[in-house]
């Protein structure tokens, strides 16, 4: 299990909670950021609440108030623990809202990133530059189209997330939308960045995360589920976005207990 960390601009700590546990109403002591390493939590505000998975992410100013109740796995979470004119500073830069969770692909994948370097003992340099790259991906709504992007193109995109291990093809959603597949395509890129294909493959990587973590599921068959021809191919893709292999991901997450 892992050790608290102390870093000249934040301290890292890491906690376990049990199957079912609840905090009430409390505001923490420090400004952070919390990532979800396994299990499921509910987080509730005095104006939201918010159901965070494996590799969620929240940014939270020194004031929130909040209560959480813990799945039916329990659930570890690692938290960024700032000084105050560091976080300060750094959600100034990031233009962060006052206390929001964060659930894509783009941030579980820094977040993965932050972990590994801590993991790995690397030096405070990189872990520093890791945590930057983490704030800097807290952007609202990060992996939705911006406010520009046309309904039915938010809707394909919904369809795609819902619907990630399917084989959706560009033909069929052009279909559905009542658009050309060469509009569809080259509107995707513009307002998402990257195409309907690899799209869908952060979709499922990013939905994977929780079942890597339990540990209890082969890798073969988490392949087959989440529709890759093979282990192979999941590896690959996995390794290509994560920087590491699904099998370096389930043993980093053993390793912090």
């Amino acid at each position: 299990m892992k050790n608290d960390i102390q870093y000249s601009n934040f301290r890292v700590i890491f906690r376990s909670y049990r199957r079912g546990e609840r905090m009430p109403l409390h505001t923490d002591p420090a400004p952070r950021l919390s990532i979800v390493l396994h299990g499921e939590l509910q987080e509730h505000t005095l104006q939201h609440s918010v159901r965070a998975k494996p590799f969620s992410v929240v940014a939270k100013p020194e004031a929130i108030t909040h209560r959480n109740r813990f799945g039916n796995r329990g659930a570890r979470l690692m938290s960024i623990v700032f000084k105050e004119e560091t976080f300060r500073h750094w959600a100034e830069a990031a233009r962060l809202p006052a206390w929001q969770w964060f659930h894509s692909w783009e941030v579980a994948r820094e977040g993965l990133k932050l972990l590994r370097a801590i993991n790995a003992g690397t030096e405070e340099s990189e872990v520093n530059e890791r945590a930057v790259q983490l704030m800097a991906a807290l952007r609202p709504k990060r992996g939705q189209a911006p406010a520009a992007a046309p309904l039915w193109l938010e809707y394909i995109a919904e369809q795609i997330r819902d619907n990630c291990r399917e084989n959706l093809l560009v033909q069929q959603l052009a279909e559905e939308a009542g658009v050309h597949p060469v509009y569809l395509a080259r509107a995707f890129r513009k307002y998402y960045g990257c195409s309907v294909k690899e799209y869908q493959h952060r979709q499922r990587l990013h939905r994977s995360l929780g079942h890597l973590s339990h540990q209890e599921t082969s890798l073969s068959h988490l392949a087959y589920d989440f529709g890759y021809a093979d282990q192979a191919h999941f590896s690959r893709f996995f390794k290509r976005e994560a920087g590491m292999s699904p099998g370096q991901f389930r043993e980093m997450i053993r390793e912090i207990g």
